[in-house]
């Protein structure tokens, strides 16, 4: 929302390490709900007002179909197609006028109509044909409503697939195949729910395998990695079809690859992964790509086989053997990889020590021959090996010395600037997991020049309250510079460091806290002070909290401004210092519903959590915050608009 963007990837040990060096990876994010009515999560600025469209039913005694026919308004219409929705089968009355309102202009009103249809259930099977054609509606919150609202109705109608009747077979076939040609939308939005709906379906393996292994073949990369990145999404819901994609040859590598990032939540997919890694006839990628999975998985009775083909193959697939043995900690390895950490392979040999270590955690020598190993890896030529090094010494990090942490941190602020985005990112993620350990290394960047700063910058607001030690060299970074690009950074980093989302202590001393209060606010009332410096000026006094009571006034002031980011940053910092003023409900709550549509993440997220902090006072918002939980985007965000609702609700 506010600050530069540093790509961080927080990998998991298992999730993380190697992977990208071996394969391509994706970034593991959370499941879906069981039962989620999708609905716009956020960006589409064509899809609503800032506040959202009340859901009461309207007090009236004509019949709901003629409220519909007699709508003058468009919030009137909305109104009433969201009555019908709620009506659940009883809205079948007024059916008709809803799929009518699919035909709107607006495409607010095209959504909530869509929604209706699925809410309405199986009474409402027959408009499936509708539904299908707002799969390619121009608007991606629209497409989204229609593959939920196919979801729903599927899931209303109990029967079985064996027991479906003929016209039913076919409008959820047409639906399955219409949802099939979707899973590689461009918006993650829509890929998101057209998985949820295809499961929902459960259509004969014979049917879905060849329609979904025809669109990840067809496409190019640049199509398909985020499609692979939506099932992984998904995650157990995606397992069942994807266990049966590892039968088709044109699915079985993207479907290993998926099922790798899902990771222990496919534990069901073990034994066709470990069929096709044994498989000595079969095409030597795809192998190592199933190995990788059953790695991943954390398939531990998987270990002894794998130990076998450490020593039995050569080239991709010992690769993937030697690096699944060592996150599967396979002491009967050992003598194997023994061997081939004496090779001369640096990539081969490194891989093979540092699993020698995974083996033995409590072997000081192991762990000190890794170290040595790998940090000498982090100046290889070849891009692969200093991405591998890099993130083999982040999953040792538990159990390095003090010193070799240390040495570690300042290591990898040089890997941070690395060419390859790949080694930079790893490198990343590795000063994360150091944590506040990697705080003195960071400090160090502060007082060089250009982005080496702006990455100290960003990297200790990742670190947050762990990096509480570096908040003074920030303050004075923030106080000795006039580049608007380093205030921004180090304003940002100000107020993600004094305090943790969701907690209200603080790791840093009330004190310092009050030092850094002057000077920020300064950088919100100067008219010199650029957007984006004040933007992220006022973030920092609201993640201070009560503390900075003193800017209150100013900051109500441009909540009620016309600059819509400021003015919602401003609601949420105002409401998080005054959190007990009940007057700054009524002005925040609608920038704050805005700000759930905002394309930036941090926003959205820092909305739900104001939100929620509200409690029962925010419960205009429940059904905006539901959608949020439901379709975000962004795991972290359905996270935290999700404990909204509860905290609302509550």
């Amino acid at each position: 929302m506010l600050s530069r963007s540093l790509t961080v990837a927080t990998c998991s040990s298992r999730a993380g390490l190697l992977l990208a060096s071996l394969s391509f990876g994706l970034v593991t994010v959370g499941c879906s709900g069981a039962k989620e009515q999708a609905a716009p999560s956020a960006e589409a600025e064509s899809t609503a007002d800032a506040n959202e469209t009340s859901t009461s039913e309207p007090v009236t005694s004509e019949p709901l179909e003629e409220q519909l026919s007699e709508s003058s308004t468009t919030d009137d219409l909305i109104a009433m197609i969201d009555a019908a929705g709620q009506k659940r089968g009883g809205g079948k009355e007024a059916l008709q006028q809803v799929v009518d309102a699919t035909t709107s202009q607006r495409s607010d009103v095209r959504w909530h109509a869509a929604r209706a249809i699925g809410m309405i259930g199986e009474d409402a099977i027959a408009e499936i044909p509708v539904l299908i054609g707002l799969l390619s509606d121009d608007d991606a919150v629209v497409a989204a409503q229609a593959a939920s609202a196919i979801r729903m109705i599927r899931i209303d109608d109990e029967r079985e697939n064996a027991d479906l009747d003929e016209a039913a077979t076919t409008q959820y076939t047409a639906a399955t195949e219409a949802l099939a040609a979707k899973i590689v939308h461009p918006d993650a939005r829509v890929r998101r729910v057209v998985i949820g709906a295809l499961s929902a379906l459960q259509p004969p393996t014979d049917m879905i395998v060849p329609l979904v292994a025809k669109q990840l073949a067809d496409e190019d990369p640049s199509v398909v990695i985020p499609a692979l990145h939506t099932m992984a999404d998904a995650g157990s819901a995606s397992v069942p079809f994807l266990v049966e994609s590892l039968a088709e040859p044109k699915s079985r590598y993207w479907a290993s690859v998926v099922l790798a990032e899902i990771g222990t939540d496919a534990s069901d997919a073990a034994p066709a992964l470990m069929a096709i890694a044994k498989d000595t006839e079969g095409e030597p990628e795809e192998r190592m790509q199933a190995i990788l999975a059953l790695a991943a998985i954390g398939d531990a009775a998987a270990g002894d086989s794998l130990a076998g083909l450490v020593e039995s193959e050569s080239g991709p697939v010992q690769f993937a053997a030697v690096y699944a043995c060592g996150v599967l900690r396979t002491a009967a390895a050992a003598d194997a990889l023994e061997t081939v950490a004496a090779s001369d392979v640096p990539f081969l040999s490194g891989i093979a020590t540092w699993g020698l270590a995974r083996i033995n955690p409590e072997d000081e020598a192991r762990i000190t021959a890794a170290f040595d190993k790998l940090l000498a890896g982090m100046q290889h030529e070849n891009p692969a090996v200093r991405q591998a090094s890099v993130t083999g010494l982040s999953d040792l990090e538990d159990e390095l010395s003090d010193e070799q942490r240390s040495s570690l941190a300042t290591a990898l602020t040089t890997e941070i600037r690395d060419s390859v985005a790949g080694v930079r990112e790893a490198a990343a993620a590795a000063i994360l997991r150091l944590e506040a350990d990697a705080v003195p290394a960071l400090i160090a960047l502060l007082a060089e020049e250009g982005e080496s700063r702006l990455l100290g910058l960003e990297l200790l607001a990742a670190l947050g309250s762990n990096a509480a030690e570096g908040f003074a060299a920030v303050l004075d970074t923030l106080q000795g510079s006039d580049d608007p690009l380093v205030q921004a950074d180090a304003a940002f980093a100000l107020g993600a460091i004094a305090r943790s989302e969701g907690s209200e202590a603080s790791n840093v001393d009330a004190a310092a806290i009050e030092q850094a209060i002057g000077p920020i606010t300064e950088l919100v009332t100067s008219k010199d002070t650029p957007d984006e410096v004040r933007y992220t000026a006022v973030y920092a006094l609201g993640k201070f909290g009560v503390p900075a009571a003193a800017a209150a006034e100013e900051l109500q002031a441009l909540a009620a401004g016309d600059d819509v980011l400021l003015a919602t940053v401003s609601a949420w910092a105002g409401l998080r210092i005054d959190p007990g003023n009940k007057e700054r409900y009524e002005q925040a709550i609608p920038l704050l519903e805005k700000a759930l549509r905002s394309e930036r993440e941090l926003a959205r997220l820092e909305a739900a959590v104001a939100l929620g902090d509200m409690g029962a006072d925010a419960a205009d918002a429940l059904p905006l915050l539901e959608l949020v939980s439901e379709d975000d985007p962004s795991r972290t965000v359905r996270a935290a608009a999700a404990a909204a609702v509860v905290k609302i609700g509550g």
